[in-house]
C-alpha cells in the first residue's frame, strides 16, 4: 500500500485546479 504515491497525486491534481482558477 502505498499512500506517499496517492497522497503526490493529489497534491498534484490540487496545484493542476489551483492554476486552472
Amino acid at each position: 500500500f502505498q499512500s506517499n504515491k496517492y497522497f503526490g497525486a493529489l497534491v498534484f491534481l490540487g496545484i493542476l485546479i489551483a492554476k486552472l482558477m
